[in-house]
């Protein structure tokens, strides 16, 4: 990330926040603070800041400090997480995989060995948001024809694996 990219980002965030008082050294502090994460990331929080997340008890919004602009980058990147481990955990139930090498664990087997597996990066990219989420599959209601049929399979799988 650059200097200019960052100055974009909190640019935009001053001035729905209405913080006045930003200067080149500020931003250039704020910068300096926070130059080791993703910029997705980072407009991803300044959002959150914009839609509501930092308003205190008198309804007040204040201006993040670099801290906890930090910290709401962590908690945007988990909760991008969880909305893609929910993802996959779907797909898995209709026994569909993202990545066949790992059968989205993570981990790929390399001889006897594991290693983590290259779709680590699809995912990152999907978490920063570089790449769209992956789709979920289609919804069956309950009674649909052919959805008995899947399910006796899958449990058939199930077993047969433990076996």
């Amino acid at each position: 990330m650059t200097l200019a990219q960052f100055t974009e980002i909190f640019v935009l965030l001053a001035v729905q926040l209405r913080f006045t008082d930003a200067d080149e050294a500020t931003i250039r502090g704020y910068f300096k603070a926070l130059s080791d994460v993703e910029p997705e990331l980072i407009a991803m929080a300044a959002q959150r800041f914009a839609h509501g997340a930092s308003i205190n008890a008198d309804g007040q919004a204040w201006f993040p400090k670099a801290p906890e602009w930090r910290a709401m980058t962590v908690k945007v990147e988990k909760d991008r997480g969880d909305e893609l481990a929910g993802i996959i955990r779907k797909r898995h139930l209709v026994n569909e995989v993202l990545c066949r090498a790992c059968e989205d664990t993570g981990w790929a087997l390399a001889g006897d060995r594991y290693r983590p597996c290259m779709c680590r990066d699809v995912r990152k990219l999907e978490i920063l948001g570089r790449r769209p989420m992956p789709a979920l599959p289609a919804y069956e209601p309950i009674g649909q024809p052919g959805q008995l049929q899947k399910a006796e399979a899958l449990a058939a799988q199930h077993v047969k694996g433990m076996r």
